[in-house]
């Protein structure tokens, strides 16, 4: 009888290593393209950025389209 539950207990601990190492590959995976939306996203903003009118152009606008253009590759 002390034979099944060693196994059994085996199969549980080899089933929860498995389900925790699959799920922190998805969750690894899921981060890195969620990362990757934030660049293009941030590509979007420096057209908008680029299209605003003389009359509105304030300081504010001067810094962050001076950092989106020297994080381009």
């Amino acid at each position: 009888m002390a034979v099944f539950f060693r196994h059994y207990v085996s199969t549980i601990q080899s089933a929860y290593f498995y389900w925790s190492f699959g799920n922190l590959l998805l969750r690894t995976v899921a981060m890195a393209l969620y990362a990757a939306s934030v660049y293009d996203e941030s590509r979007v903003a420096k057209d908008v950025l680029y299209a605003v009118p003389a009359h509105s152009y304030q300081v504010e606008v001067r810094y962050v389209t001076a950092g989106t253009r020297t994080h381009d590759p």
